[in-house]
C-alpha cells in the first residue's frame, strides 16, 4: 500500500489520517472519493472479523481497487488475534497491521512489520461516527 508523507504522521492509531471502517469494495471506494473531495488523507480499516472471513489477499485487492494505494489513502488490516494472518498479510504486501493477543507474539509481529517498512498499530484507530 502507498505510504507517502502520511506514514510519517501515523502514531500507531491512525495519526493524522481519518480512519474509516469498511466492509465492502463499494464502501471503500466511496470513502476514498469522499477523502479526495475533502482533500483529506484517509486510513481504510478492515471490519471486525473480515480478515478471518475473507483473507488478507482478498482484502488487499479490495483496498487496491478502492484506491488505497494512492497518496490520499492507506489501508489497515485488523488481524484480530491471529498471528498467522498477520504474517501472511505482511508477505502479501500489507504495510499497516493490527494484531491483539499475547504480548510477546504481538511484539514479534510489530518488529516484523517495522522490518518490512510498515506501521504496526497497537490500537485500532477510532473512526468518527460513520453515516
Amino acid at each position: 500500500m502507498a505510504r507517502g508523507n502520511a506514514a510519517a504522521r501515523t502514531g500507531g492509531a491512525g495519526g493524522g489520517l481519518t480512519p474509516r471502517v469498511v466492509e465492502t469494495l463499494e464502501e471503500a471506494r466511496a470513502a476514498v472519493v469522499q477523502a479526495r473531495r475533502c482533500d483529506r488523507e484517509i486510513l481504510l480499516v478492515t471490519g471486525p472479523g473480515a480478515c478471518a472471513r475473507l483473507g488478507p489477499g482478498y482484502l488487499l485487492e479490495m483496498m487496491r481497487q478502492a484506491g488505497a494505494d494512492t497518496p490520499c489513502a492507506r489501508a489497515l488490516i485488523d488481524c484480530g488475534g491471529d498471528a498467522g494472518y498477520a504474517m501472511l498479510a505482511l508477505r502479501l504486501g500489507w504495510r499497516d497491521i493490527h494484531l491483539k493477543g499475547e504480548p510477546s507474539i504481538v511484539a514479534r509481529i510489530a518488529d516484523m512489520t517495522r522490518a518490512c517498512g510498515g506501521t504496526f498499530h497497537h490500537e485500532l484507530p477510532v473512526p468518527p461516527q460513520q453515516k
